[in-house]
């Protein structure tokens, strides 16, 4: 089993090793490099297209996206007893509306 040219065969197992490993090692390196670059495009694509949508439309109304975002920030800053008081005056407009629906209903 072991002889005169076992030395030899040993370095050659060594060489193919050390290359097997060397060419996955920049296998992966290409891989991380090309997952990283898809990102950041598909990352600002989608920033231009979300710039395009909200800026470069030429319509100076707010976007119905950017009328629910104002409304969840003022829910999120406005003071709880202020908002509870808008949304009663809400509620209050709207039932004067829901008891003519019901009476035309009967």
């Amino acid at each position: 089993m072991f002889g005169a040219d076992t030395p030899l065969m040993m370095d050659a197992l060594q060489i193919v090793a050390l290359t097997a490993a060397i060419s996955a090692g920049g296998v992966m390196l290409l891989l991380r490099l090309k997952t990283r670059e898809s990102r950041r495009k598909a990352g600002s694509r989608t920033l231009s297209e979300i710039e395009n949508a909200s800026f470069g439309n030429g319509n100076s109304e707010p976007s119905n996206l950017e009328q629910r975002v104002r409304v969840l920030e003022r829910i999120a800053t406005d003071r709880p007893v202020d908002l509870a008081e808008e949304i009663e005056a809400l509620r209050s407009e709207t039932a004067p509306e829901k008891s003519k629906q019901v009476e035309g209903t009967l």
